[in-house]
């Protein structure tokens, strides 16, 4: 399963303009691992950095992962 999660700082969540907060976030990836999937595609800007987003995935039980970092010049 794959989702975009740009951030999971709030701050961030509004400067992006997402609807969205950290804590619908989280809790989406928690639902995805109790519904027994053991792979998540997590896509995101460079706003959330790689070690971040290994952390968080590794501290809510995933074994295996893939993060895809997105960047856009401006």
């Amino acid at each position: 399963m794959s989702i975009g999660v740009q951030s999971f700082n709030n701050r961030e969540l509004s400067l992006l303009g997402r609807i969205h907060n950290s804590k619908e976030a989280i809790k989406t990836v928690e639902l995805i691992y109790n519904s027994g999937r053991s792979y998540l595609t997590l896509e995101n800007d460079v706003i959330l950095m790689y070690e971040e987003a290994t952390e968080f995935l590794h501290s809510k039980g995933f074994k295996k992962y893939e993060i895809s970092l997105l960047s856009k010049i401006i």
